[in-house]
């Protein structure tokens, strides 16, 4: 079953190196591997970087790769990237933007907030980073539908 998994939605376009580092970077910060699929939206990439995705991330979790017939333009590839997680039967969602990594395991707390509190959107906390990872700007978390005990953390 889908429904509790996230769908980390990875939308590309000729994404190089970068592609590969942000796939990475669920199974690298310690993600349950039962918890989250990635899902690579791309959009005709004519670099190779979606062909050398493996099929499942060094956890385990499995990698679908949705390839686009043509360039559909960069917020229309969000979209359908939206659309392809909702035909895989994800409830939950995060795009991220290659060359965005994730970091710690707050959007499964997330996650097990929002199925707590019946939320069906909300916003987590995140951090910007610079090339050498320091921190320029921090989003605190957002309480979840207004109840206590449920940070974005």
């Amino acid at each position: 079953m889908r429904t509790s998994k996230i769908a980390i939605l990875v939308p590309t376009y000729n994404g190089g190196a970068l592609l590969a580092e942000t796939v990475a970077s669920a199974a690298a910060a310690g993600l349950p591997p039962d918890s989250y699929e990635i899902v690579v939206c791309d959009n005709s990439s004519t670099d190779g970087s979606v062909d050398a995705l493996p099929a499942l991330d060094a956890r385990g979790a499995p990698i679908t790769i949705h390839l686009n017939e043509e360039n559909l333009g960069r917020v229309a590839n969000w979209n359908q990237a939206m659309r392809v997680a909702e035909g895989m039967g994800f409830c939950f969602a995060l795009l991220l933007m290659v060359g965005d990594t994730i970091r710690g395991t707050g959007l499964i707390t997330l996650r097990d907030c929002m199925m707590r509190a019946g939320t069906c959107l909300d916003i987590a906390c995140y951090q910007v980073t610079d090339a050498e990872l320091r921190t320029r700007r921090v989003a605190p978390p957002h309480p979840l539908g207004g109840r206590p005990g449920c940070g974005g953390g």
